[in-house]
């Protein structure tokens, strides 16, 4: 009676078969394949009444919309907080000691608050995503990554201590400006020191970047040889901040490549959590008690650092769900436009002079930035132009930003 069966079901027309299977909906294993046919009408009707349906009528697609908003609230975040962040970085170096006539001078105060404000919002994001597991969000770490992070946390808290104390030797759009181009050590270090091959618009983008810089600071105005010296000290210093960005981002590459469960909140957390250890150290032995005497002196200074150090953290956790939401390409381009956006504003607010020079070179930094970061994410997708071995170097990114999401939330200044 099987092989009779067989027969008989091997007996029935392919036609047949497609035919019930187009009607019924399911394939001849399907639960419903011996359920009659349901009227055709209803089965329009309950078409006509799907979502998806509503939404080929109405030309809408309710998927690309509540992307198109999630951007708007994504960059409303990162601009405003950002913006904020950099107003409130050049108010805090501008803010004088009333009894004393000094300005605030004080960067391991200052880099010792930011990444205590980092450590608090990046656990509670951690906490968020594990749903208060705390136990869960550490059960990766071992004596190896504590040594990494520690290592990571020293360049990672000095290259903030040198931005920001380059702010009492030059002004806010020269440390932006300089900042950005982060790519040149990278790249040129790696071809000369470790013969590493670029991409040809790394290249290119590293001799635009040089020059436009050399031009911005040799085209100040009125400029006294006193003031010349000042300002090599603090190019000098925001060089050094690029060194200690080289020495921070292979390691954190290296050691979340080898734990992939690392992820780049915890990686946040771990590192500003260490690097709030140092500083607290380092302000108490250097600079001792002044920076609370400062505060006290003048009140209104309290609101600046709270502002700033917020709008910090939170700036950083907008980036996080960008990287997230649309990958580093958008991300970078985000913070870059963002970058050039805080420097006219800080050149207007502030009175910064800029000659019609360094307007251009401003502009040809900033749209280098923009291209060599849109050329970098299209050649790679389709596999051309790339010839390099090592780390490219471009983070904000940024991350971070070529490597993820991890780059990007290592640092705000």
């Amino acid at each position: 009676m099987a092989a009779g069966s067989a027969m008989v079901d091997k007996g029935v027309s392919p036609v047949a078969r497609r035919k019930d299977k187009h009607v019924t909906g399911a394939g001849p294993s399907s639960p419903f394949s011996n359920l009659s046919t349901t009227s055709g009408q209803d089965e329009a009707q309950s078409k006509a009444g799907s979502p998806v349906a509503q939404e080929k009528a109405t030309g809408v697609d309710s998927t690309n919309v509540r992307k198109v908003l999630l951007m708007v609230v994504i960059v409303t975040g990162i601009y405003f907080f950002f913006l904020m962040f950099g107003y409130y970085q050049e108010q805090i170096y501008h803010q004088v000691d009333p009894t004393t006539g000094k300005r605030f001078s004080f960067s391991f105060f200052l880099v010792f608050v930011i990444c205590a404000s980092n450590s608090f919002f990046s656990l509670g994001l951690l906490l968020l995503q594990t749903r208060g597991n705390a136990q869960k969000a550490f059960h990766v770490l071992d004596t190896f990554i504590f040594r990494e992070v520690l290592f990571i946390s020293l360049s990672y808290s000095g290259a903030m201590l040198c931005t920001n104390y380059a702010l009492t030797h030059v002004n806010y759009p020269t440390q932006v400006l300089v900042k950005s181009a982060k790519m040149v050590p990278i790249v040129l270090g790696g071809f000369f020191v470790f013969r590493k091959t670029y991409p040809w618009y790394d290249y290119l983008s590293v001799a635009v970047v040089t020059v436009s810089l050399v031009l911005f600071n040799f085209a100040k105005a009125g400029s006294s040889s006193k003031h010349t010296e000042s300002t090599a000290v603090g190019i000098l210093l925001l060089c050094v901040s690029l060194f200690c960005d080289g020495l921070t981002g292979p390691r954190q590459d290296r050691l979340m490549a080898r734990y992939t469960n690392l992820g780049p909140v915890l990686m946040m957390f771990l590192t500003n959590l260490f690097s709030t250890v140092w500083t607290a150290i380092a302000s108490l032995l250097i600079e001792g008690e002044q920076p609370f005497l400062f505060l006290k002196h003048d009140p209104d200074a309290l609101g600046s650092f709270a502002a700033f150090t917020v709008s910090g953290s939170l700036g950083q956790l907008f980036i996080y769900q960008s990287l997230r939401a649309f990958g580093s390409l958008y991300t970078s381009l985000f913070t870059t436009l963002r970058k050039a956006t805080s420097t006219v504003l800080s050149v207007y607010i502030f009175g910064h002079h800029m000659t019609p020079v360094q307007w251009i070179s401003m502009f040809c930094i900033f749209l280098t930035l923009l291209v060599q970061s849109y050329c970098s994410k299209k050649f790679k997708k389709h596999g051309k132009g790339h010839r390099h071995h090592g780390h490219h170097g471009h983070k904000e990114p940024a991350s971070p930003t070529a490597h993820g999401g991890e780059n990007a939330l290592k640092k705000q200044c």
